[in-house]
């Protein structure tokens, strides 16, 4: 008994596995992608607890609510999402500030901020107003900062899960 088999045959078979292993790649990649997403995602929140709460950083809840992360692209050729925060000091706070100067926007409406102890410098009003938080309330129209160090809540939680992709790869692809 002989079988013919033609060689256009059995490049419609080739053709149609090689499809569906593209395929099944594919969904792969895009469920490990969302899965390191999403651990990059939570590491960052606490990261944020850890580094802002422990200092009892006073944005610590601001930059909490404004973290987020969402799919930018997904196609056949790549899968693309963005973490981030989109809290107005959110990059100071990641990457910290060299010192600075900060002008009051006028003369009617000084900067006030609260400071752990009372003094009398030269350019401060003299008021000791008690603040929120049990300190003093200092009033000025510009402030010498000293800069703030950096707390790398997102950075770091990208290099301690992004080298987990190719785990959660292979996971996804077992899987299929």
């Amino acid at each position: 008994m002989a079988a013919n088999i033609k060689i256009e045959d059995l490049k419609k078979v080739f053709i149609e596995e090689a499809k569906s292993i593209e395929t099944d790649i594919h969904k792969a990649t895009r469920l490990a992608a969302k899965d390191i997403m999403e651990d990059i995602y939570n590491a960052a929140i606490v990261n944020i607890l850890l580094k802002l709460q422990s200092k009892q950083h006073k944005h610590t809840n601001d930059i909490l609510e404004a973290m987020y992360f969402k799919l930018i692209k997904d196609s056949k050729d790549i899968i693309i999402y963005e973490i981030g925060n989109t809290f107005q000091w959110a990059s100071a706070i990641e990457y910290g500030t060299k010192p600075h100067i900060i002008k009051a926007k006028s003369k009617d409406r000084p900067l006030v901020f609260e400071t752990a102890e009372y003094q009398d410098w030269n350019n401060w009003f003299d008021r000791a107003i008690i603040g929120r938080g049990g300190g003093y309330l200092k009033m000025t129209n510009i402030v010498h900062h000293p800069g703030a160090e950096p707390t790398y809540f997102l950075q770091q939680a990208i290099l301690d899960y992004a080298p987990r992709f190719e785990k959660y790869l292979d996971k996804h692809l077992k899987d299929m």
